[in-house]
């Protein structure tokens, strides 16, 4: 098994990070999908109820880095949509948690510093 990447960021950053993945995977590999599909629903879900009990436990996030690609397009996803229903970029938000899926320490601070560039 490939190294895991540890989610060393504030746990309201991992919140957003399950959220967005959720809605990834409902809407890149909806129920219902073809077989190929369905194996890579089964475990990005996997992975987002490992997160979610991972942070009900109060634990150390962590996911296989096999998704992290997928993990950071459900980031990006997360933010387009964003950005679209809210009127403005959401680009500076977006970049803290990318690198928060990389395993990079980003903090509550980081996202408001984010939230305030991006609202101009």
């Amino acid at each position: 098994m490939a190294k895991p990447i540890d989610l060393t960021c504030a746990p309201p950053l991992t919140d957003i990070i399950v959220v967005a993945l959720r809605n990834y995977i409902d809407v890149t590999y909806p129920a219902g999908s073809g077989d190929c599909a369905l194996v890579a629903r089964e475990s990005l879900l996997d992975t987002l109820h490992a997160l979610e009990e991972q942070r009900r436990a109060g634990a150390a996030c962590h996911y296989n880095r096999y998704i992290r690609a997928m993990l950071k397009e459900a980031v990006k996803l997360h933010y387009s949509v964003q950005a679209y229903d809210e009127g403005h970029d959401c680009s500076h938000q977006c970049a803290v948690l990318l690198d928060a899926c990389q395993g990079l320490p980003r903090t509550e601070a980081d996202l408001q510093t984010a939230r305030e560039l991006d609202a101009g």
